[in-house]
């Protein structure tokens, strides 16, 4: 019952983000990896649906360690997409810059979800590869955003936000 209700809060959280994005026309790309990541935040909700159904012996699910697709497209799928896509709001607005660069976002988005087709398809390591790539040009795009900005100091919380930046490719 737990799972059903958690798998449905997902469900009303992809159609609220989907119905709030919806009046963002501006926001193009922002929309594109909202979309995405509730796309698969959707996909990663409903095997973890089916993984409590298979470990109560309800049904059988034929695939192996479903714990690792399951992860991989919650934590990259869902919130790597979406911090992909807030990033192109936030970093500019609190840095005070203006230099988006909006074909590099589009390629980054492509090859993410690329990556993430990989991973459903047991392609692990090339998935991995794809999904750093993904991420430098993510990073290499808000860093560039960082060096244009108008705000001559940054706080402390940037050291925060750059060993995330770090992190996200040391983690694949």
């Amino acid at each position: 019952i737990g799972t059903f209700l958690l798998c449905l809060a997902a469900f009303l959280y992809v159609g609220l983000l989907v119905r709030l994005l919806m009046r963002a026309e501006g926001l193009h790309l922002v929309r594109r990896h909202a979309f995405s990541a509730g796309a698969f935040l959707f996909i990663a909700a409903s095997l973890g649906f089916l993984m409590v159904l298979d470990w109560a012996e309800i049904i059988t699910l034929d695939i192996p360690e479903p714990g690792i697709y399951h992860g991989g497209l919650a934590i990259y799928g869902f919130m790597g997409l979406l911090v992909f896509g807030f990033s192109r709001i936030m970093v500019p607005m609190l840095s005070i810059s203006d230099k988006l660069n909006d074909k590099l976002a589009l390629i980054t988005l492509t090859l993410s979800i690329c990556a993430l087709f990989l991973w459903t398809l047991s392609f692990f390591i090339l998935a991995c590869v794809i999904g750093i790539v993904a991420a430098s040009l993510h990073i290499y795009e808000m860093l560039n955003v960082l060096k244009a900005r108008f705000r001559s100091r940054l706080g402390p919380e940037w050291l925060v936000i750059r060993f995330g930046w770090f992190m996200l490719p040391a983690s694949l």
